[in-house]
């Protein structure tokens, strides 16, 4: 009987210890702010772009992405204030590499020019940084873009 209880006492340290060593292999998850929101979550509005305030016209969308997961990677939507946009990004932790973006051609009255500065933007980001519902795009550390979340 005493046998018994001590490989059953080994099995379970052993267990133990395999589960406290699979534990620490896992990458470690950065502290969750109050108001975090998901990537995912909801519509991400262009509140300024390299230093300057975002503009918005009338009767033309606001500038926009929308991350959506999907298993092939992350699918982007959204729009450069003139064009609707579509592409594809590679995430992996706080990197960040925008594919490709397609764009619709409408020719819109204003913010031709904030659009494409817009796209080149996508073009350089290298990374991101998440704040409560602010995105801020990065290259090299120095700030490209900045969103807030908006509900969809």
């Amino acid at each position: 009987m005493l046998h018994r209880v001590v490989f059953v006492a080994r099995v379970l340290c052993c267990a133990v210890l395999l589960l406290c060593g699979l534990a620490a292999c896992q990458p470690a998850q950065s502290a969750k702010q109050e108001g975090d929101v998901e990537l995912t979550q909801g519509l991400w509005a262009l509140v300024s772009l390299r230093q300057q305030p975002a503009k918005v016209y009338d009767d033309q969308p606001e500038v926009h992405l929308v991350f959506i997961q999907e298993e092939a990677g992350m699918r982007i939507a959204g729009s450069d204030g003139c064009n609707r946009l579509i592409g594809m990004a590679q995430l992996k932790g706080a990197t960040i590499d925008f594919g490709q973006m397609g764009t619709t051609m409408m020719a819109c009255p204003k913010g031709q020019e904030q659009g494409q500065e817009f796209l080149r933007v996508l073009a350089e980001t290298h990374s991101l940084q998440r704040e409560g519902k602010i995105l801020r795009l990065l290259n090299k550390g120095k700030e490209l873009a900045v969103f807030e979340n908006r509900a969809l």
